[in-house]
């Protein structure tokens, strides 16, 4: 998918589906359906749901704006639809879950994490207001003042390390990769399958860095998963009425069972990543025993790509490639564990089945996912647990 700019209508996706729109015989139908199975979803809004969303969204803002206030470079050319006030309030929830990183109904916003990571979420807010403004018909939106701090944007941007925190950095993390002993770190020079080619031959001390930044992940997630443990004993709630921002580790967790993360799950998550962490200072086969392992050490691994990329001075591609081999040399898929089962965005599945432009494959490949609940998390794996 490619972007011309940060509008609803500024992306491939988002054109396919205006020209799709304008060939069907009940477009009003389709909206209303469209709209619906984004905001059913409870899990994360992925980009390419989100990208159709924000097209529909608009789609019944222009409508009702008539060309009074909106005035995109492109404006589509739609059959009459009658907007009515149920299809203008779908419009509006899905673009209040689209101008926020979280949202309670739907949860994480993929879409946003793009703008934010480029550094442009603002300009992707400020490119959806005019939209989200003629939707709302002058009531409170989510950008205005004062905002939900448990989710909503609060405007804090991540500070650039300089130079010489970057050497400290990189000195802290040879220090430390004596104390990884998983495996050897030259299991990180095996080239993946996912590999086009072998021409990525890296330094032996590019592996001892991959190494020093597990452990160091590792100290990160513990202390995380504790600063979290004492967030909910203070504000004695879940991490779904106190809302994500609060929150280190367990808002990365699958988001649909945040009404579960209570004081209780967090202390034995908190043991679960304790023992996970601890399997990457011994020797032997490292395998997770149990959901909650896998998925604290999912944490770990997932940070190595961009820590060594910062302080490996590695570029973009050579961070891909390492990803693939950080993942090649966990071996997740012999646990058994699909992210699938944990993490299954549902909005994805029902447009699937809604418009052909999602296409099939996603629910070839997968079909439907048996979820699993927090509660089977710190069960060991055994039997169709692990299938």
């Amino acid at each position: 998918m490619s972007r011309s700019g940060p509008g609803p209508f500024d992306s491939d996706q988002a054109l396919d589906f205006v020209h799709y729109l304008e060939e069907l015989d009940e477009p009003e139908r389709e909206l209303h359906e469209m709209l619906e199975a984004i905001l059913d979803e409870d899990g994360y809004l992925h980009d390419d749901v989100m990208e159709i969303g924000m097209a529909a969204a608009a789609t019944v803002a222009v409508l009702l704006d008539g060309g009074r206030t909106l005035d995109p470079e492109w404006e589509p050319a739609l059959p009459d639809i009658s907007v009515t006030d149920r299809l203008r309030l779908l419009a509006l929830g899905v673009m209040e879950c689209a101008v926020q990183p979280w949202d309670r109904r739907t949860g994480h916003n993929m879409t946003y994490d793009t703008w934010e990571s480029m550094g442009r979420a603002q300009q992707y807010r400020q490119a959806l207001e005019p939209y989200l403004r003629v939707l709302a018909a002058g009531v409170k939106t989510s950008i205005d003042e004062p905002r939900d701090p448990g989710y909503s944007w609060t405007g804090k941007t991540e500070r650039t390390p300089s130079e010489a925190e970057i050497g400290l950095m990189r000195e802290r993390l040879l220090s430390l990769a004596p104390a990884f002993r998983a495996f050897p770190v030259q299991v990180f020079g095996e080239r993946s399958p996912e590999e086009f080619d072998g021409l990525h031959v890296f330094a032996e001390e590019t592996f001892q860095i991959i190494a020093g930044a597990c452990i160091h992940r590792s100290g990160e997630l513990i202390e995380d998963v504790r600063h979290d443990l004492e967030v909910l004993r203070e504000a004695r709630g879940t991490v779904a009425d106190i809302g994500p921002n609060r929150f280190r580790q367990l808002r990365d967790l699958p988001w649909r069972f945040a009404s579960s993360y209570d004081e209780e799950f967090a202390g034995r998550f908190l043991e679960s990543a304790i023992g996970a962490t601890t399997l990457l200072t011994r020797s032997g086969r490292l395998r997770p025993r149990t959901i909650a392992e896998y998925l604290a050490m999912r944490s770990v691994t997932e940070a190595l790509g961009d820590l060594t990329r910062r302080y490996g001075e590695l570029d973009e591609n050579s961070r891909w490639v390492l990803n693939s081999r950080i993942s090649q040399a966990f071996a997740y898929t012999e646990t058994g564990v699909s992210d699938l089962r944990l993490s299954f965005s549902s909005s994805t599945g029902t447009l699937s089945r809604i418009t052909p432009l999602l296409g099939t494959v996603w629910l070839e490949a997968f079909g439907e996912p048996r979820l699993v609940p927090p509660g089977e998390w710190f069960l060991p794996f055994t039997g169709d647990s692990e299938r």
